[in-house]
């Protein structure tokens, strides 16, 4: 039944519907905005859902912008492109004038991000590769979307395709801004340059991409205010944020691509939308990538917590029976007898120290410490959720603990079947041995597949290794071992001594005619660990210096110099993110060579070169310090 669910706008419902009969076949409201409201609707001919934007009444009736409207959704209906919502027509239809799409069923990304969360690393970089492919094709038509928002992209259902709409409408939007004073849209995502009305191009679309980004992998957008102004002077003003989510970590090479993003200036944002696709498409394989030491470990954990539930499961069909030959062979057998079972007990006491310990030493004299194993650890325990996920869907977590549950029962009752049939004799003793053989294959096939079913395990390994008893084990580990410094996150130290210390030990690591093509690396780590400590204090200095000038009164303000402190403070901020992204580029290089690929040699004295440049020009930065002071003193 056609029925307009919003009663307040039944009138404007009622007459779009007249004016459109025959045509189209209205159903409800979707949305409303400022700009317009988008209907859900039938197309009679062809007999297909279609979604109608309709430019609002107030604003049709000025004909300047009903023609704008008009030609910018024309420009719009010319693009083609799977990620983007097809526009069929422009209509007109005596007062009203309105663009009819495809209908897309499912959500936006704003929908998805407050009704579920922050999107999981791989599908934001999924979504947003997607985005960008978008946004390449229509910057290639010349096209500017001068939009992008969550609210503007629409997740599939079923598929998750992500789709972007309303291209070009947003230019309509600024001249509504401009000419009758409404606010629309929403701050949270708009460009430097466009917040401040300066001509926009592709790079602000970029910039609003890397807002976006930030919203998906956080759930909130990087800048948030109170008021509408503030946000926008923040995007103008403000440091970028660093990507943070105290629930989950983000691979470093994600960080600072969307640092970069959100680079004030628009020269030093990704070029195009395909190249930010391919650099996020880089993202997915440097996550993917584990030095082949730390691969075999974490195979290794793999394979011992299958063989721990199989040997918890024979524990309690066979432990009544092993106990009590312990006993026998401790207290009233010969001196053999207990000799015997003395080693049998150390070896089960032993065993689970001595093995992981062995594996500990050879993973540290590999070079790999803790923290990187726990790293690796938490991502392999993130890819199996979203595995288990697909092919078992919600719940399964539940199932595999009753399952678990039922075969362990299964294997008990089985065991002591055993136990008993063992004293029993006669006929008896074989129909309970024949029950419990079957009753220990039937637990051991519920525990297999309890064992499939369930993630938690994975994060179990994750936890014992941050733990007190997994720290214990590496320093037991570690003893005698020559230890190079952990190339994993080092705790309790500035990042960019704790990046240093990893590129320091993978160099290190390498083999000495490597490391003598690289003689001058050291050295340029070193000046980049320097270079981002002194930016960093150079930053916190120029934020000091900032908020005493903002306090003076305004009589005796000296705006020019707050200007110029501001000014000085995007750029040291720019220039740490630079040196950061230097070393961490050093140090993703290493890794890929360790890992054995063939042309990182020829990358690493690339990345090498571009940092010592880099290295000088931050030198050049930090050497205007003098004239600020001055200025100060005046």
């Amino acid at each position: 039944m056609i029925q307009n669910r919003d009663a307040d706008h039944l009138d404007e419902f009622l007459d779009l519907q007249e004016a459109v009969a025959g045509k189209y076949s209205l159903d409800h409201e979707i949305a409303r905005g400022g700009m317009g409201i988008v209907f859900l609707a039938r197309d009679v001919t062809l007999d297909r859902p279609v979604a109608i934007k309709l430019l609002s009444p107030r604003l049709a009736v000025r004909s300047d912008m009903r023609e704008r409207f008009l030609r910018e959704a024309r420009i719009s209906a010319k693009l083609s492109h799977p990620n983007i919502v097809p526009v069929h027509s422009v209509e007109e239809a005596g007062e009203f004038v309105f663009i009819v799409m495809a209908y897309v069923d499912g959500e936006t990304l704003a929908e998805r991000v407050r009704g579920h969360g922050p999107l999981k690393v791989s599908d934001a970089i999924h979504t947003l590769r997607e985005i960008s492919w978008a946004l390449a094709y229509a910057h290639a038509q010349g096209v500017v979307h001068r939009d992008i928002k969550p609210e503007n992209i629409l997740l599939e259902s079923g598929s998750d395709r992500a789709l972007v709409t309303d291209f070009g409408i947003a230019l309509v939007a600024d001249a509504v801004t401009e000419e009758l004073g409404d606010v629309l849209g929403t701050p949270e995502y708009m460009s430097p340059e466009q917040s401040s009305g300066e001509e926009v191009g592709d790079a602000s679309d970029i910039y609003a991409l890397g807002a976006l980004a930030y919203f998906v992998l956080t759930g909130k957008p990087p800048f948030v205010a109170e008021r509408p102004a503030e946000v926008i002077a923040q995007h103008i003003g403000a440091p970028v944020p660093t990507l943070a989510n105290p629930n989950r970590p983000f691979p470093p090479s994600l960080k600072i691509l969307v640092e970069r993003c959100l680079a004030k200036n628009p020269e030093d944002r990704p070029e195009s939308g395909e190249e930010l696709a391919e650099l996020l498409g880089q993202v997915t394989q440097k996550t993917q990538e584990l030095p082949v030491p730390l691969r075999i470990f974490v195979e290794r954990e793999k394979t011992s917590e299958s063989r721990r539930n199989v040997r918890l499961l024979a524990a309690f069909a066979f432990g009544p029976m092993v106990l009590g030959a312990l006993g026998v062979g401790l207290f009233t057998g010969s001196p053999i007898a207990k000799t015997i079972a003395g080693l049998i007990v150390a070896a089960l006491v032993a065993s689970p120290v001595l093995i992981p310990v062995a594996r500990l030493r050879t993973l540290l004299k590999a070079g790999h410490g803790r923290n990187e194993l726990i790293s690796a650890l938490h991502e392999d325990a993130q890819k199996k959720v979203e595995e288990l996920a697909y092919l078992y869907g919600e719940g399964h977590e539940e199932k595999s603990k009753k399952l678990r549950i039922g075969g362990l029962v299964t294997m008990g009752t089985a065991g002591g079947l055993m136990t008993v049939a063992a004293a029993a004799g006669g006929d008896l003793a074989g129909v309970l041995a024949w029950l419990g053989v079957t009753g220990l294959i039937g637990g051991a096939v519920m525990g297999t597949v309890a064992e499939k079913r369930s993630a938690k395990k994975w994060f179990k390994k994750v936890k014992f290794w941050k733990g007190k008893f997994g720290e214990g084990l590496f320093r037991i580990a570690g003893i005698g071992v020559d230890t190079k410094p952990d190339v994993g996150v080092l705790a309790d130290r500035p990042t960019e001594i704790a990046v240093g210390m990893a590129v320091a030990g993978l160099y290190e690591a390498l083999p000495p005619a490597t490391r003598e093509s690289l003689g001058d690396l050291p050295a340029v780590v070193k000046k980049l660990e320097e270079d981002a400590a002194r930016t960093r204090s150079k930053v916190e200095e120029l934020k000091s210096l900032i908020a005493s000038a903002e306090t003076a009164p305004p009589e005796v303000a000296d705006l020019d110099l707050i200007d110029r402190l501001r000014a000085k403070r995007d750029e040291a901020s720019y220039r740490f993110s630079d040196a950061m992204a230097a070393l961490e580029t050093l140090r993703i290089d290493l890794l890929r060579m360790r890992a054995g690929s063939s042309d990182t040699l020829e990358s690493l004295t690339q990345d090498l070169g571009s940092a010592k440049q880099l290295s000088d020009q931050i030198a050049r930065l930090l050497e205007a310090k003098d004239e600020i002071n001055s200025d100060l003193n005046k």
